[in-house]
């Protein structure tokens, strides 16, 4: 059980700039965590894509695609390295809430510790917002080049996510097929 303090919340939506500017203030603050857990980097997010990828067919996912995405999750594992942090885990503008005290950081059951450009990754990918213009409004922009592995795992994590939602709303089974289907060329391209 946790309690929280109740807040007001605006129908607006953050900007490109005040989500980019808020991701480095958060960023700030959780960089003086000491580390809460003794995990390996990306551990969640890794762990909850191998877990897709062992259960994935009983949620309606190809079974080819699955073996596709454990071989790619499996290649881009050396790839995501960088100094470790405390993260949010699900930055994506959806879960930074615009209220009259300013703006609020919820939805953290994904928090992790890994490479900051994890973070940096899902605001960049978001459809909600310009993500390059979030990360551009940061006092240290990166590259998307730099971030590539990032955003490629994050595209997978997102097909599987996908998958889940359609488990809830069957409506959307075609939509999360083609999603991983995209996510998985995509990335496979990005590695070649």
């Amino acid at each position: 059980m946790s309690f929280w303090r109740h807040v007001d919340v605006s129908p607006d939506r953050p900007t490109a700039e005040q989500a980019g500017r808020a991701l480095a203030e958060l960023h700030a603050v959780l960089a003086t965590l000491p580390p809460l857990w003794t995990g390996s980097p990306l551990d969640r997010p890794l762990a909850d894509l191998a877990v897709f990828v062992d259960s994935g067919s009983e949620l309606g996912a190809d079974p080819a695609l699955l073996r596709e995405v454990d071989e790619l999750a499996t290649a881009l594992r050396p790839r995501l390295a960088g100094p470790e942090m405390t993260l949010h885990g699900d930055t994506h503008p959806g879960n930074l809430l615009v209220t009259r005290d300013g703006l609020r950081w919820t939805d953290l059951e994904d928090t992790s510790r890994g490479p900051r450009a994890w973070d940096l990754a899902s605001l960049r990918t978001t459809g909600r917002l310009d993500g390059r213009a979030a990360l551009d409004a940061m006092p240290d922009p990166v590259g998307d080049a730099e971030l590539a592995p990032f955003v490629w795992l994050r595209q997978l994590f997102s097909g599987a996510w996908w998958f889940v939602h359609a488990a809830r709303e069957p409506a959307d089974l075609p939509e999360a097929r083609r999603r991983l289907a995209a996510a998985v060329e995509e990335v496979a391209a990005g590695l070649r």
